[in-house]
């Protein structure tokens, strides 16, 4: 019976990893995924401040079609206000309104 348990607890872990978006932590995080799964990168510049990147998150957890469509990428939040926030910013002259998606592979 433990065995059983063991192993249908290993089904719902593969089953549920693979209804979700991928997420990275960072963007060589996000590189490396790719590699692996042949899935684009998907990165979300966003100010903590922003109303419309709060919304568009909003959406992200709420609306399906949203959530379908980011099961085919890996996605990487990138916050504007850190370092590599910053760094990633001016290395894809991202401007001054957020939320701003840049799709690369």
């Amino acid at each position: 019976m433990k065995h059983a348990v063991i192993i249908l607890l290993a089904m719902l872990v593969l089953v549920i990893g693979d209804t979700r978006a991928q997420e990275a932590e960072s963007l060589e995080h996000a590189r490396s995924i790719s590699a692996t799964t042949g899935k684009p990168v998907l990165m979300e510049f966003v100010h903590t401040d922003c109303e419309y990147c709060q919304q568009a998150k909003h959406e992200a957890e709420s609306e399906g079609i949203i959530i379908e469509a980011l099961k085919a990428v890996v996605q990487i939040l990138v916050n504007v206000t850190t370092e590599e926030g910053k760094r990633l910013k001016d290395e894809y002259q991202v401007g001054s309104t957020y939320p701003v998606y840049i799709l690369t592979d």
